[in-house]
């Protein structure tokens, strides 16, 4: 009985070993008849045909599958991050009147760090958005519990390139 728990051992195998088994298996089946006699190996491809073809087969399509990962997989990348870079920007572009206040002191104080109160809400919302993030755990004494807050560098960039967001 054939045991199919090996065909995760044939889909794992490098696409070195793959084009090495789809070349000999691909010469075997479709050299000229006198080529293989000269090699000795009319014999097995009589025998064995069947299963050299299956080999071929798995080998080639395996080979192609990894070559293709290879090219989609680096777009897909680009593509995610494309979308993410789109969210982002929108969220910048829905912000509220405060939210734009307290970004407004990072960009006319040209500073990617501000302090600012681990209290507010906006500040928080900021934060959940991805907008800053907390620079330190260690904050000013007094009644603000102020901590430093670093605006995140795609969004500082997207903020200096378009400066009206923040009217």
């Amino acid at each position: 009985m054939f045991d199919f728990s090996k065909i995760t051992d044939w889909i794992k195998l490098s696409p070195f070993y793959l084009l090495a088994l789809s070349l000999l298996t691909g010469i075997l089946l479709f050299s000229p008849e006198e080529y293989l006699q000269t090699l000795g190996l009319t014999p097995l491809l009589g025998n064995y045909k069947i299963w050299i073809g299956l080999i071929f087969l798995f080998s080639t399509v395996f080979l192609v599958t990894h070559l293709l990962n290879l090219l989609v997989s680096p777009l897909q990348t680009k593509i995610k991050e494309y979308q993410l870079l789109r969210k982002r920007k929108k969220k910048l572009e829905d912000l509220s009147q405060e939210e734009k206040e307290i970004l407004k002191a990072f960009i006319s104080e040209e500073t990617k760090t501000c302090p600012l109160s681990s209290r507010s809400g906006i500040v928080n919302g900021l934060a959940a958005k991805k907008i800053i993030t907390r620079a330190s755990n260690i904050g000013y004494a007094g009644y603000s519990f102020t901590f430093d807050y670093n605006i995140r560098p795609w969004a500082w960039k997207y903020l200096n390139e378009n400066p009206e967001l923040l009217e």
